[in-house]
Parts: structure tokens; C-alpha cells; sequence
């Protein structure tokens, strides 16, 4: 995380006027005082969450850049002893496993699912529901029959999931769904 104190607001009407603006990028939906938040990706790609009161206690956004170049084990893991890990998870990859990443919050838990997604056997379709598309597997893994399913006003995560069984996906991933 970076906090850049030098990219202050020099009013609070400055920070209200970015925030109803900086989301605008083929928005799901308008922030207003009822909904509180919105979540939006940006034109490169990127995640946006802007809140509001009453919502959240002040006005505010957040911003995450994705990177779609692979990231491998070898690269994230610098303990002595990383081939134990890498070896249990290629095996739990290649077993075709049920398998939970789970985390505190910027732990890394999206970049190991998209290096593990590597061992994967390539001749399994993928199908991924997430609540907004942030893994961008298909530009990760160009070559890979990868389909990504996300939520939108119409269309719940439970929908999007009943939907990916009527395809021919061979190994399913849910990706940040909290209900």
C-alpha cells in the first residue's frame, strides 16, 4: 500500500467532486447516499471503490492497478526451504484438489491463485466468478480457454455460478465472493 500525503485535497468539496467523478468509467451503478459504494474498474483495468457517507464515515476512494504478467512461486517465495511449498503446490494443481486461498486483506491471496493457475493442466476450461473481474487470467494465460464471470445489477454471483455449470468449464475458481 502507498499513501501519498503529497496528493492531499485542498478542500473537502475537491474530494467530493473526484470521488463522484473518478468511478465514471462504465459505472455499474451511480454512488448515492443509498447505496454507499460503488465498485468500478478503470479504462486499463484497474479496481475503483468509492464510498460515501453515510456508508462510510468520510468520503473516499481506493485504487488497484492488476498486473497480468505471470507471476511464478519461484518469484513470490524467498524462504530457504520455498521447494516445499512449490512441490505441494504443483501436486495440489495437477490433483485437480478442492482448494481455499484465504487471507488478511493484501496478502498476496489473487497473485498466488494466478501463478497456481499455471500448474493447472492446460486442457481444462477455466471458469472464474468473481464479484468485479480483477484477475484478468485471459491476458495472463493467453493461450488457455479461460472465461470470466462477474456480478452485476441483474446478475448475482449465485446466477453467474448456475450459468458456468451449463458450460463446458473443467475447473471452476470463485474469487473474492463474500456471500
Amino acid at each position: 500500500n502507498i499513501r501519498m500525503e503529497c496528493l492531499a485535497f485542498e478542500s473537502q468539496d475537491d474530494m467530493i467532486r473526484v470521488c463522484k467523478n473518478i468511478y465514471n468509467y462504465k459505472p455499474p451503478e451511480p454512488l448515492t447516499e443509498e447505496n454507499g459504494a460503488v465498485i468500478a474498474t478503470t479504462s486499463t483495468g484497474g479496481r475503483i471503490v468509492v464510498f460515501r457517507p453515510p456508508f462510510a464515515d468520510s468520503w473516499g476512494f481506493t485504487l488497484r492497478k492488476f498486473d497480468s504478467a505471470p507471476s511464478t512461486l519461484m518469484n513470490l517465495l524467498h524462504d530457504d526451504n520455498k521447494v516445499i511449498p512449490i512441490v505441494i503446490t504443483k501436486w495440489i494443481a495437477k490433483g485437480l484438489l478442492n482448494t481455499i486461498i484465504s487471507g488478511q486483506q493484501a496478502t498476496g491471496k489473487t497473485t498466488l491463485l494466478k501463478s497456481f493457475i499455471g500448474y493447472l493442466p492446460i486442457q481444462y476450461n477455466l471458469r472464474i466468478q468473481e464479484k468485479q473481474a480483477e484477475m484478468n487470467l485471459r491476458y495472463t494465460y493467453p493461450d488457455r480457454n479461460i472465461v470470466s464471470f462477474q456480478e452485476t445489477a441483474s446478475v448475482s454471483a449465485q446466477e453467474g455460478l448456475n450459468i458456468q455449470k451449463k458450460t463446458n468449464g473443467g475447473i471452476n475458481i470463485i474469487g473474492e465472493i463474500a456471500e
